[in-house]
């Protein structure tokens, strides 16, 4: 189920979990990056996207369970199998590793989303949850790059897809900590990495 609220009314549509061409069109447009406090009385973030999860199985692969989740959720074959590990036990991916094995400028599928907004103090500053609301809406679910993970009493590097957002709480699918996750905005924005672009896969 798709849920979309603007104002005081709610749009349901339904949705497979890999069928994003589902996605209701809003009544007002959003989309824009000229959103500005004075319009929270009148307009209210509220946009589930369905996620079919999957779990890392090892402790460096939360980016490749992301990328899989991203892919099933636009009817793609996820291309990573989460039982092996290629890869180091603490060899992960960063960013550029992303964007090279699957950028859509190397043939694969991801694109970076990045609105026009974040020029002005980068993605933990800049973002609220109108424009968060705007990003789901256009691009689908977004996979971020952050401090996100606890582990042995730290915070680490981590891959997460963040697929939804009601009022101040962002709905995160975290393939270490697990599905349905909820957590406030101001917790998304202080753990991310301010000037690191999120993936997202282009719709046709």
């Amino acid at each position: 189920m798709v849920q979309l609220r603007v104002g005081g009314a709610i749009f349901n549509k339904r949705a497979k979990a890999t069928t994003a061409s589902n996605m209701p069109s809003l009544p007002i447009n959003i989309g824009s990056d000229k959103y500005s406090p004075k319009d929270q009385e009148e307009m209210f973030p509220y946009i589930i996207l369905p996620i079919e999860f999957q779990a890392q199985k090892h402790v460096n692969m939360c980016g490749d369970a992301c990328v899989n989740m991203l892919y099933a959720y636009h009817g793609k074959t996820p291309p990573n199998n989460l039982k092996i590990n290629l890869r180091g036990v603490f060899e992960g991916m960063n960013g550029d590793d992303i964007g090279k094995k699957f950028g859509s400028n190397d043939g694969g599928s991801l694109d970076r989303w990045r609105p026009l907004w974040r020029n002005h103090g980068g993605y933990s500053s800049g973002l609220n949850s109108m424009r968060l609301a705007a990003g789901l809406h256009k691009c689908g679910p977004l996979m971020w790059y952050g401090e996100f993970a606890r582990f042995l009493g730290n915070r680490w590097d981590h891959w997460i897809i963040v697929h939804g957002v009601v009022e101040e709480t962002v709905l995160i699918a975290d393939p270490w900590h697990g599905a349905e996750r909820k957590k406030p905005l101001s917790w998304l924005s202080k753990h991310l990495k301010p000037n690191e672009a999120p993936f997202y896969i282009r719709r046709p």
